[in-house]
């Protein structure tokens, strides 16, 4: 076999040096490559609709990037009637009863004649009363709709076969899930 020639050699290491820069490239970090959320498309994400179509990329922004995650939730805090980042003091791992602000949220264990009931106690007559409930823990996120309260307490059952209630139920227990009222 002959040697190459300077010509060869110099090729092989002009694509050596491309290759090295492509490789170099590639490895930039997702969070690099992945535009950053606008306020906009934020604010739309923190304002929207249970039950409507959600952006999966924004989603997954706010979940996989930490800093999205903390301008979301910061954003949730701002519009928020009522937030709790985690429950204090919860001593079996399982949270009965947490204080929102002026709100009481108590869980009602299911018995044999009926299922687990999430309140919300506290709304003052004629104050603003909280139509959206949010519970995250992690990548888990759930949001439902409340209805009207009736004599100040909100009442929400958690029916295990929904999937969004029984999500609900289980970060609501959760000492380290955190829980906004909008």
């Amino acid at each position: 076999m002959s040697a190459p020639s300077d010509a060869a050699a110099a090729r092989l290491l002009a694509e050596l040096h491309a290759a090295r820069h492509l490789a170099r490239g590639s490895r930039r970090s997702e969070a690099e490559a992945r535009p950053s959320l606008s306020a906009a498309a934020l604010w739309a994400h923190v304002r929207r609709v249970p039950g409507r179509p959600v952006s999966l990329a924004v989603e997954r922004q706010i979940r996989d990037d930490p800093a999205t995650g903390r301008r979301y939730r910061a954003m949730l805090r701002s519009q928020a009637l009522a937030h709790t980042p985690l429950a204090i003091a919860a001593s079996d791992g399982a949270v009965v009863q947490r204080r929102l602000g002026s709100f009481a949220l108590e869980i009602v264990p299911p018995d044999a004649e009926a299922m687990a009931l999430l309140l919300i106690r506290g709304v003052a007559e004629g104050a603003s009363a909280p139509s959206l409930i949010e519970a995250a823990l992690g990548a888990e996120i759930v949001r439902l709709e409340l209805g009207a309260p009736i004599a100040g307490t909100i009442v929400l059952a958690l029916d295990p076969e929904v999937a969004e209630t029984a999500l609900l139920a289980r970060l609501a227990a959760d000492p380290k899930s955190e829980i906004f009222l909008l």
